[in-house]
């Protein structure tokens, strides 16, 4: 996975990239075009004393994959 991420009046914007179909078919989703799916993401915060499995946990979001042109 690659991942960029950079700060912008007081808010994190964060972009995350992997293929669509990951050759841990076993630890990772199954990212299908067109498919709405349900994401949630956890987030550690060392300036908030969080460490080990401290962390906040984000609401349920709704992610849709644009559909992929010719497939």
């Amino acid at each position: 996975m690659q991942g960029q991420a950079f700060w912008k009046d007081g808010v994190w914007h964060v972009v995350m990239r992997r293929p669509l179909v990951s050759e841990e078919q076993e630890n990772e989703a199954t990212l299908v075009p067109g498919r709405i799916q349900t994401v949630s993401f956890a987030v550690w915060n060392g300036e908030n004393k969080e460490r080990n499995g401290q962390k906040a946990v984000a609401p349920w979001f709704q992610l849709h994959i644009d559909p992929v042109a010719g497939l």
